[in-house]
């Protein structure tokens, strides 16, 4: 495999250019689920602010774990190293994701006591 360095611009912009669809799946998953999910969640009484939050640890979640794993593919493929065994790095963290999860999930005071502090509520 050639020096990414010694490329030139146009086909470095073309090796590296899945770094952009990270972004636009998590753009698209929001897009599409948010509008369709929102009225339920505020008809069951869920404070927005809170729901974002979950669903935004959700995704990033989603993001770095297989079989999607659209962030942990862009970065074994600049890094050019294996996706299961960067998985098997990532475990300790994606473990600290979940309980970060969980607890602003189960305990929605973690997550919306500065919000309360300063706007009210």
């Amino acid at each position: 495999m050639e020096d990414p360095r010694n490329l030139p611009p146009d086909r470095r912009a073309r090796r590296f250019g899945r770094a952009g669809l990270t972004v636009a799946v998590i753009v698209a998953a929001i897009i599409l689920v948010i509008p369709i999910v929102m009225p339920l969640v505020t008809a069951v009484g869920i404070d927005p602010i809170h729901f974002g939050l979950v669903v935004t640890l959700n995704l990033a979640i989603g993001q770095q774990t297989p079989p999607v794993a659209s962030v942990l593919m862009t970065a074994c493929a600049i890094a050019k190293s294996d996706i299961w065994a960067t998985t098997r790095v990532n475990i300790p963290y994606i473990a600290a994701l979940l309980g970060v999860l969980l607890l602003s999930t189960y305990v929605p005071v973690v997550s919306l006591g500065l919000v309360h502090l300063f706007y009210g509520g």
